[in-house]
């Protein structure tokens, strides 16, 4: 029964999220913001806002900031969009950011959002990319390590 509301509701949650897109473009697309993830998630938000992720794009020279082969990992320029934010590992979240949908575990999923792996790190931390140091993923996903606390109502 549950899987059948999940498939009745879902295309009406697409409708809506292609029609508020189509209203009111964003210039960071399906994007949220770290912001609204900090509403349900303070825990999370404070582990972002201490980490070298929020800092990433103040990393680069400033004649970087806006070079988007640099921005696609390093986040944009804009506030809103400034470092590795939470929908950079997550994905977008126009959809699934709703609170009565973050609520449902398997339809949250269904309509994009993420459990970030090693590979999803691997995109921007890799062989190609400029870095200091090697990653490692096993020592440095504890860095980042958060959530899994039960999100405010």
């Amino acid at each position: 029964m549950k899987r059948l509301v999940h498939l009745l509701w879902l295309p009406a949650l697409l409708a809506a999220a292609a029609a508020a897109a189509t209203i009111s473009p964003s210039p960071t697309g399906d994007m949220t913001g770290a912001g609204r993830c900090a509403e349900c998630h303070p825990s999370a938000y404070a582990v972002w806002q201490a980490s070298a992720h929020r800092k990433a794009n103040e990393a680069l020279p400033a004649e970087r900031r806006a070079d988007p082969r640099c921005t696609q990992c390093h986040g944009g320029n804009q506030p809103s969009q400034a470092g590795v934010q939470c929908e950079t590992c997550h994905g977008a979240g126009l959809v699934y950011a709703k609170t009565h949908v973050m609520k449902d575990r398997e339809l949250s999923h269904l309509v994009g959002l993420l459990d970030p792996k090693e590979d999803s790190c691997r995109r921007c931390h890799n062989d190609t990319t400029p870095a200091i140091r090697p990653y490692e993923h096993s020592r440095m996903w504890s860095a980042i390590t958060h959530g899994r606390e039960k999100a405010r109502p």
